[in-house]
């Protein structure tokens, strides 16, 4: 009888410890493959969290952070955090991003030498996918004017028609709507010197605070691994 006791005590505890532990809600992109997102997974148990993954589109990912509807972003670039006083940035080290890349301007090829060397766009207009709040704020810094559009192929045809002056793209971003919309790629040219470089962190919400000392340490002892998984970028 008392080793029944002892035993379902036992089982009690650990059911209250398993109920207690903290969950952390993730948001993520559908791009994301499965081998970074359990590294995650596992970095925020070593951490003493369980990791909460859902899956959003990028117009809705730092809108649901916003809201409190999920509590960390896997990877969001400074622009997309601007003015977000509630946003804790995590990289390989400390200050240091997980990776980075270059965006550059689309343009027709034969406005080039306008914009070559171009040293201020106030009077521009530049497409952009819509709900890309990191990218329309990089656009407002040069001085240009946003201009949403819902897809690539609908930002080359407002090029070509004269409707945008640039669209805002990392390289070979056109490449799959070129063909879709009937547009000849050779009028189109890639200005040689990037618009913006993105620098991209993992975010989670600051009232984590004393959870993201916590991660950062294991993002930092698992930088080779992560070096890794984002080689791509």
């Amino acid at each position: 009888m008392r080793r029944g006791s002892f035993v379902l005590a036992i089982l009690l505890v650990s059911l209250i410890v398993a109920q207690s532990k903290l969950e952390i809600k993730l948001g993520v992109t559908a791009g994301i493959g499965e081998s970074i997102r359990n590294l995650f997974v596992q970095i925020y148990k070593e951490a003493g969290a369980l990791l909460i993954i859902k899956e959003l589109p990028t117009a809705r990912i730092m809108n649901e952070f916003d809201t409190g509807t999920i509590d960390a972003v896997l990877f969001a670039s400074e622009y997309a955090v601007k003015n977000r006083a509630n946003a804790l940035l995590l990289g390989l080290e400390k200050g240091k991003p997980l990776f980075s890349f270059n965006l550059h301007g689309f343009v027709l090829a034969s406005r080039m030498s306008e914009f070559t060397g171009k040293q201020t766009y106030n009077n521009c207009s530049i497409g952009y996918i819509i709900g890309n709040s990191a990218h329309e704020n990089a656009i407002l810094e040069l001085g240009a004017k946003p201009v949403p559009v819902i897809d690539y192929g609908n930002a080359l045809n407002m090029l070509v028609t004269g409707r945008i002056d640039m669209i805002f793209a990392v390289p070979m971003a056109l490449n799959d709507y070129y063909a879709s919309v009937m547009v000849d790629k050779s009028l189109i040219a890639m200005l040689p010197e990037p618009l913006a470089r993105f620098n991209y962190y993992h975010i989670l919400n600051k009232k984590y605070s004393n959870l993201a000392l916590s991660v950062q340490k294991l993002l930092e002892k698992n930088s080779d691994v992560i070096k890794k998984l984002l080689g791509a970028f």
